[in-house]
């Protein structure tokens, strides 16, 4: 298979025989195991292992790849079973955010290995989709594009920002989505001025704007949409100045992905819009960031980010300004790269601040 080549290749460049990893994102991506708990071996002749306990066997040689060696391990003969491996192999990679005490573990039982951290190493490899994960992502995109959609018939004055997401949920699952990328962002009024506002009790009213942000995971990828909307014509009036800003700004970002450019340039083209509009403090987070077996992974389109973008990539775009006690508007796409532009997985209508 060409994931366990690729890997296989990257090994050498760090110098190690073999890596080991704990991470359900990585071992779904090297073995296509989701049971998220296991202990995966690859070593640079192409050889993979998938470790697992009795809860997992059959789900593991049902999942997995052809070419990966799964076994059943017993918790006592765990050392014993990983050395087992590694008797030939003397320098092993690990993640950096690998567990403290399995760090030490494998240090105790295997003193003479060199344990290598190797900050970011499946991480860069993942960043660049294949055919097959792409579809998975167009998929889970579109799975929540109809989803809220859907939804949208249900905004109303007096219906709470928690019916509104759990609508969406519903509405996601009810479509083939396993579940939802992260917790639902519905915020409306004052609320939306939060970058992270979860759902709350608070009801909508006429007048309101309101921050829809949602995804849905399909087949282990996940998706990540949104869309600010008005409930009646916005009470502040500066809602749409500041809509049309922002609308722009993510524009003028997306008009300029394409492979070859730095992370660092697409974060750049939409903030100095904002500032140059006069919201320059009121964009508090990053441009967005890459998504896959992830919500959140490489790359991530930030101001100190100089990662090139490569074709196959999948980032969000989301610009946005929040007046404190007052309001808020953001707006996010999902994006394939391609060597002379993008293709956007959430194409729902966003040229104008949508009324209810």
């Amino acid at each position: 298979m060409q994931r366990i080549e690729h890997i296989s290749k990257e090994l050498g460049k760090h110098q190690i025989g073999a890596f080991l990893t704990t991470k359900g994102p990585n071992l779904q991506y090297i073995t296509g195991f989701t049971g998220g708990e296991g202990i995966v071996l690859v070593f640079d002749n192409q050889k993979a292992v998938l470790m697992v306990d009795g809860r997992y066997t059959y789900q593991a040689k049902t999942q997995s790849f052809p070419n990966i060696e799964v076994l059943e391990y017993q918790p006592k003969n765990l050392w014993e079973t990983i050395g087992s491996y590694l008797k030939d192999t003397d320098a092993i990679g690990l993640e950096a955010e690998a567990r403290l005490n399995l760090y030490f573990k494998l240090k105790e039982h295997y003193p003479q290995k060199e344990w290598k951290m190797v900050p970011d190493f499946f991480d860069l490899i993942r960043a660049v989709k294949d055919e097959n994960e792409l579809e998975c992502i167009k998929k889970a995109a579109s799975i929540a594009n109809q989803a809220y959609l859907n939804m949208l018939q249900y905004v109303k004055p007096g219906v709470s920002e928690l019916e509104l997401s759990a609508l969406i949920e519903y509405e996601m699952k009810k479509l083939g989505g396993q579940k939802v990328s992260f917790e639902v962002i519905v915020a409306s009024g004052h609320r939306s001025a939060m970058p992270h506002g979860v759902a709350s009790e608070k009801k909508i009213e006429t007048g309101d704007l309101i921050t829809f942000d949602f995804g849905v995971f399909y087949q282990g990828y996940a998706s990540d949409t949104t869309r600010t909307i008005s409930l009646g014509q916005p009470k502040d009036a500066e809602a749409l100045k500041v809509y049309q800003t922002v609308l722009d700004a993510q524009k003028k970002s997306i008009d300029g992905l394409r492979e070859g450019i730095l992370c660092s340039q697409a974060d750049e083209i939409p903030r100095n819009h904002i500032e140059e509009k006069g919201y320059g403090a009121f964009f508090k987070h990053s441009t967005g960031h890459g998504i896959g077996l992830e919500i959140h992974e490489l790359p991530r389109i930030s101001y100190d980010c100089k990662m090139e973008l490569k074709t196959g990539m999948v980032v969000t775009i989301e610009p946005g300004i929040y007046l404190d006690e007052r309001f808020g508007v953001r707006i996010e796409d999902s994006l394939i790269i391609t060597k002379d532009g993008c293709i956007n997985l959430t194409p729902i209508e966003k040229d104008e601040l949508m009324i209810l």
